[in-house]
């Protein structure tokens, strides 16, 4: 489990500490706090992430966890700006190639010629030319062009290389002085090798710089911009990470509207508040799930309804700090389906009991009935696709657990439910008005109560809309509820959360069911969101 971090941040500390150390320009001395800073960073990111939900005490360690969280979102955005940097770095220094060949092609070209002494096109006797030209081949130096009648010579200089006299004569480095200051007011090389020609004011500099021993050579253009442009980008990371913190820890209510002709029209306008992924545990804490349920009771919604990832972490670590939720307020009450985290925290079925002790209907492959008078609706909620064994995903029994409908309310005892909802268990495939005949039940794969009825199905992934050949469109369901892609959380996950879900949030057509897909209110991981801003969807039904 280990393993494939760890090479993936080994090569990813290597590249930005190379990065970093060089493109700036530090020292080495300075270099190694760099890599050694990132290192450390890299490593308690890992072990935030990955040992985060196991330790004993998850609220006394959830500062420190919480910050190596926030620090994993910002080495995320500064490899993806240095990417960027490396990535106009290296067509810079292609394009510096190409032009570099292209100075250097053909006979009389200015520039670099492939070989030989530096040689002044049109300076002194042709005799003298052929002279240096000469000597090039033998002292192995590098040859220049340059234009008569233009007050001076243009020449490319390689570092350590000669230099040449207005007359064209080849001179050595330590000639290079002295040659400077003769083309004083008459223009000279460019000791940079850039091929131009330096006017007067830039000869008296280079004039001055060439009286100074060792002194390096002008940054390039290349150069200077890798020495702005790495700062900037860790700034930058610095910011989006910043904003992307604030912005996780205020969800907001968006409401979307859902049409429906199966929906009865006394239903019409009901309003449904969907949560999903508060993720409780690491980074995320007791006070936010506490707020969060201010925030839903405001809304005033007529069902609530948790899509699943309540929790990382057990009933023992975490359970107190999840009693907030038996204070959420809704007409219809409260429902509840599992995510993947939940079968993570191994510890689901005290979960499952924990949250009916709230008060919490939990639909565990099952059903209820909304009723008012003279209609019912059907909520049904099935566990997330990782659950085995008992909680594995089954839409069918959910939809056998249907109560019948002509018994009362739709109760299967025949009681009123004074709070509008009929509870779960019972038999579907009565001779109710809506149910059809017992044969024709029979032959059906699960006999649905009703036809043309309008059912909502909870289901944590929205991809489970497209389970089993389209099961949930076959059997009826209207709208499925969905949670778990965070809506990408972290820009760009947008792009890797269409490799395995069909949408990433907002309402969609899929597998012939509508889908309303929520970004969830908490965060896993990082505390941060960048473009992906938290929310409560607050869904209202509409007939027609």
């Amino acid at each position: 489990m280990w393993l494939a971090p760890v090479v993936v941040l080994g090569l990813a500390w290597w590249g930005m500490g190379h990065a970093l150390a060089r493109w700036t320009g530090l020292g080495r001395a300075a270099g190694r706090v760099v890599r050694m800073g990132l290192a450390l960073m890299m490593a308690a990111s890992l072990w935030a992430l990955l040992a985060g939900r196991d330790l004993d005490d998850i609220r006394r360690w959830r500062p420190v966890t919480a910050a190596c969280l926030v620090a994993a979102a910002w080495l995320l955005y500064l490899g993806l700006g240095l990417a960027v940097v490396a990535l106009v770095n290296g067509v810079w220094r292609l394009a510096e190639a190409v032009a570099g060949r292209a100075r250097g092609a053909g006979p009389g070209a200015r520039g670099l010629s492939p070989a030989g002494p530096m040689v002044a096109d049109g300076l002194g006797t042709p005799a003298a030319r052929e002279a240096a030209a000469a000597s090039a081949g033998a002292a192995g130096w590098p040859t220049a062009s340059a234009s008569p009648g233009r007050g001076g010579i243009s020449a490319d200089v390689a570092d350590g290389g000669a230099t040449m006299s207005a007359s064209g004569v080849v001179v050595g480095p330590s000639e290079r002085q002295a040659v400077t200051a003769a083309a004083h007011g008459n223009g000279t090389l460019s000791p940079l090798g850039n091929g131009t020609q330096s006017p007067p004011g830039g000869a008296r500099r280079e004039a001055k710089r060439s009286r100074r021993p060792g002194l390096p050579p002008r940054p390039t253009a290349r150069t200077r911009f890798l020495r702005w442009a790495t700062p900037a980008v860790a700034l930058a990371a610095v910011l989006v990470t910043g904003a992307g913190w604030v912005a996780a820890r205020h969800p907001a209510v968006n409401p979307v509207t859902v049409w429906s002709a199966d929906l009865p029209i006394q239903f019409d306008g009901l309003r449904v508040a969907l949560i999903s992924d508060i993720h409780l545990g690491p980074s995320i804490s007791g006070a936010f799930v506490a707020d969060l349920v201010d925030q839903v009771n405001a809304a005033q919604p007529d069902l609530i309804v948790i899509a699943g990832d309540l929790v990382d972490g057990t009933v023992a670590q975490l359970g107190d700090e999840m009693a907030p939720l038996a204070r959420l307020e809704a007409t219809y009450g409260t429902v509840l389906t599992t995510g993947n985290h939940e079968f993570m925290t191994g510890d689901v079925d005290d979960w499952l009991d924990f949250w009916r002790g709230q008060g919490i209907t939990v639909l565990d492959n099952s059903a209820i009935q909304l009723t008012r008078p003279g209609a019912s609706i059907d909520i049904i909620g099935i566990n997330d696709r990782r659950g085995t064994g008992a909680h594995r995903p089954d839409l069918a029994a959910a939809f056998a657990s249907l109560p019948q409908v002509g018994d009362g309310d739709g109760r299967p005892d025949g009681t009123d439910g004074s709070d509008g909802t009929s509870g779960t268990g019972g038999t579907s495939g009565g001779t109710g008005e809506a149910a059809g005949t017992v044969d024709s039940c029979a032959e059906a794969e699960v006999c649905v109560v009703g036809d043309g009825r309008f059912r909502l199905l909870v289901a944590h992934q929205p991809i489970q809309a497209l389970s089993n050949d389209d099961q949930p469109a076959r059997l009826g369901v209207d709208l499925q509820l969905s949670g778990h892609t965070h809506g990408g959380q972290l820009w760009p996950g947008q792009l890797l959360v269409h490799l395995q879900q069909p949408v990433v949030d907002g309402l969609h057509q899929v597998g012939g069911v509508q889908v309303v897909t929520s970004r969830g209110v908490g965060s896993w991981g990082p505390p941060v969101r960048v473009l992906a801003s938290p929310e409560i969807v607050l869904v209202t039904l509409r007939s027609g």
